[in-house]
């Protein structure tokens, strides 16, 4: 069964809903969580207010949970230590504690020291780590989780902390193995959820996996599915919940936002954003994809009011810097946009396309082998993203290297198969490398999909009438014509909506068709870039036609002489046929 298909059978009730995020909400709050936290707080703020009262979760009486009372000021004081970010000191603090909520805090603030140190010791935005071994703290923690499960059974927390040290290791098999495990336990921590969404890396590994019979799923399909650029399938789901249970949630909203954005309905992302920033002008999440919608639009006011905002809100976060790169970008101060995304990077460096905005600037500046760098290290930190191949392809195909252009452009493709653009990528290098027929199918195929810019009807007629195919070139050469005349604008320069033009007046002549040429040049007329053109093809049509009418002409004298020769040769046959009449003349 399709990964889509699968739904809970079960439907919870707003109230029913609250509570789990209530008491999840708590859970994370004592180990320090906030990421989960913050987004648990969000949807339940959203959700239809409950006329229920609030039942506070009760202690737990277990063996455990009298050990954490005995530990509970060891825990406190490391919790106002994570607060301030000393985490190596907030681990020093719980290193003897054994409780399962100290002993969870404790490894995580080792995680983070360590995750801490390792983004510290970046030389510059480029990338560049220093000698440390990166894996130091996640060897120790992997130890102490491994001997605590020796011991007893690991709750659901300690399972998450494993999975997330696995796939830091590379192991993410045994990783997708305890974060699915952890899902079960405790469903509605989102930060498990996320970590399984990294692990599955396509669409196979996510229908192979056996997620809980829980209302959240709901929640982590259509992310899922956004995630691996099924964006219909992601757009539909998101609209459901939109219209059901959360349809207030400004998370749904935002997706649906950067659902449509992927899909280039770049007006109606625009429009989705402006709600969510509008209800929450000082949210961070996704606005630097607010301003990949803005800087695509050429919205250049718009963005400069949008980094304005966004510097006010929180000067030194890394969607900021990536919101005033776009701003540079647009500006054309590219030098400017570069120190900003680098920047954006350095301060989060899982902002992974940042590599890509970089090597798109660097391609802005003419910087080919900085460009490639860029998208390199792109490609190597996130194989799905689609662009950086894409750029690479486009960087290869400026310097004239087709075959490897080829290769990146597949990549693009394969990632994003539905998008024209990359599809016509691949058939304009085709072309170039002579590979025609592969070039015919991927501008159809452009076409087929939706074709995003406009180009790829006339692609396809320019290499049929390349290759003499003059017949099927025209029939392209018209579908080109009629499309753009419906949409009432051109999808390509005038020089080449009139290229076509042309073609077809020029073609119809060959075929004697001069009422349709001559409908096709008084087009053509229209246009400066072939109007001399198309007054020799409407003259080449008046003189066409006079020869026609000439011959005409000359046809009808023919047969009217015949008809002539017909007649005396019948009067002649007949009067041979008549024996003279015997006359006698009488004289006076």
């Amino acid at each position: 069964m399709s990964f889509c298909d699968v739904s809970p059978t079960h439907i919870l009730s707003c109230d029913d809903i609250r509570r789990d995020i209530d008491s999840m909400i708590e859970q994370c709050e004592e180990r320090c969580l906030y990421s989960t936290q913050v987004w648990l707080t969000e949807l339940i703020l959203e959700l239809p207010k409950s006329h229920k009262p609030r039942v506070p979760t009760q202690p737990s009486q277990t063996s455990d949970a009298q050990l954490f009372l005995e530990e509970f000021d060891r825990f406190r004081f490391a919790k106002a230590l994570m607060a301030k970010r000393q985490f190596l000191r907030a681990e020093h603090a719980l290193r003897e504690c054994r409780s399962d909520k100290a002993y969870f805090l404790g490894r995580y603030a080792k995680f983070l020291a360590g995750e801490k140190k390792i983004n510290e010791s970046s030389v510059d935005g480029s990338g560049t780590q220093s000698t440390l071994d990166k894996t130091v703290h996640l060897r120790e923690i992997l130890r102490d989780l491994r001997e605590r499960q020796k011991t007893g059974e690991l709750d659901g927390f300690l399972l998450y902390l494993y999975g997330v040290v696995l796939k830091k290791l590379d192991s993410p098999k045994e990783a997708r193995r305890y974060i699915l495990d952890s899902i079960h336990k405790i469903p509605c921590f989102w930060g498990a959820w996320e970590e399984l969404l990294a692990l599955a890396s396509d669409r196979d590994k996510l229908d192979s996996l056996a997620l809980p019979d829980h209302w959240i799923t709901n929640l982590f399909r259509p992310r899922a599915l956004l995630e691996l650029q099924f964006n219909d399938e992601a757009l539909k789901k998101l609209l459901d919940l939109k219209e059901n249970t959360f349809e207030g949630s400004t998370w749904v909203l935002s997706n649906i936002a950067v659902c449509y954005l992927n899909l280039r309905h770049v007006d109606c992302a625009i429009e989705n954003f402006e709600i969510v920033h509008k209800r929450h002008p000082y949210r961070m999440d996704n606005l630097d994809l607010y301003s990949n919608a803005l800087y695509v639009k050429g919205q250049r006011a718009e963005l400069a009011v949008l980094a304005h905002a966004a510097c006010d809100a929180e000067r030194y976060a890394w969607e900021t810097c990536c919101v005033v790169g776009n701003y540079y970008s647009i500006r054309g101060q590219h030098e400017k946009a570069v120190l900003y995304f680098q920047r954006a990077l350095r301060l989060n460096p899982d902002y992974l396309a940042a590599w890509t905005l970089i090597g798109l600037e660097f391609m802005e500046l003419k910087n080919t082998n900085a460009a490639i760098q860029s998208y390199r290290r792109a490609v190597d930190v996130n194989p799905k993203d689609f662009r950086a191949w894409y750029g690479l392809g486009q960087t290869y195909e400026l310097l004239k290297m087709y075959q490897y252009c080829l290769y990146y452009y597949k990549k693009a493709q394969s990632l994003h198969p539905n998008d024209s653009r990359m599809l016509t990528a691949l058939g304009e290098c085709c072309e170039r490398l002579q590979r025609n027929d592969e070039a015919k199918r991927c501008y159809w195929r452009a076409y087929a999909v939706g074709d995003i810019e406009g180009t790829a009807l006339l692609k396809l007629a320019k290499i049929l009438e390349k290759i003499k195919d003059r017949k099927q070139a025209f029939k392209y050469y018209l579908k080109y014509i009629e499309d753009s005349t419906i949409a009432e604008e051109f999808a390509t320069e005038p020089e080449d909506y009139c290229h076509a033009l042309m073609f077809l007046g020029n073609y119809l002549v060959k075929e004697s068709r001069y009422d349709d040429a001559y409908r096709v040049g008084m087009r053509a007329l229209q246009f400066k870039e072939c109007r001399e053109e198309a007054k020799c093809l409407m003259s080449d049509i008046s003189s066409k036609r006079l020869q026609q009418d000439s011959n005409s002409s000359l046809t009808s004298m023919d047969d009217s002489t015949s008809m002539v020769n017909d007649s005396s040769d019948v009067v002649d046959s007949t009067s041979a046929s008549i024996k003279p009449l015997s006359l006698t003349f009488l004289s006076p």
